[in-house]
């Protein structure tokens, strides 16, 4: 597909709602070895790293501070996952963090880790809560995240706007 021309499979409500929930649950699961100086999201961000690096140990040279990415990792997910209140600055957010991945090397075809990753870490934090379909809903919530567009910032604004779409279609629901 062209520039602008971005199919995105949205999900549905129900699916949203599934994100949304398991997202709160892993925002408050404490695991036995957690570091108690460390929130349940954190825990979460760190987990997710740790399963980028066991599958991609290259990948650990663009992270020279695993907490503060751990941090802006959750921070964001925390944002997303909420219901939009001004598509305006989540457009904003969405090519800035775009352009950041750019700047800093990320290539599309790390992201194929990074989808992993992120699933490895929900199975490893939910325990018995995790099923296929919550990676599943996960996975495609987080496609446009996931995509050339975002990362050479092309379509930024019609990730957003589908985002926004998504909010309103469950806000609706």
């Amino acid at each position: 597909m062209g520039k602008g021309n971005l199919h995105i499979d949205q999900p549905t409500p129900a699916e949203l709602a599934i994100v949304r929930r398991t997202w709160d649950q892993v925002s408050h699961i404490r695991l036995a070895d957690d570091d108690a100086n460390v929130s349940s999201s954190l825990a979460f961000g760190l987990c997710f790293y740790n399963a980028i690096f066991r599958e991609d140990p290259d990948l650990q040279k663009l992270f020279p501070n695993i907490m503060k990415q751990a941090r802006a990792l959750t921070g964001m997910i925390s944002y997303i996952t909420k219901p939009a209140d001004n598509l305006g600055e989540l457009e904003a957010s969405m090519r800035e963090l775009g352009s950041r991945h750019a700047f800093y090397g990320v290539k599309i075809e790390m992201f194929r880790v990074v989808g992993q990753a992120f699933v490895s870490a929900l199975e490893e934090r939910l325990e018995d809560k995790y099923d296929a379909e919550t990676g599943r809903c996960w996975l495609k919530v987080g496609k446009p995240l996931l995509s050339s567009e975002y990362l050479s910032g092309n379509n930024t604004h019609a990730i957003t706007a589908e985002l926004g779409r998504r909010t309103q279609n469950t806000n609706s629901a």
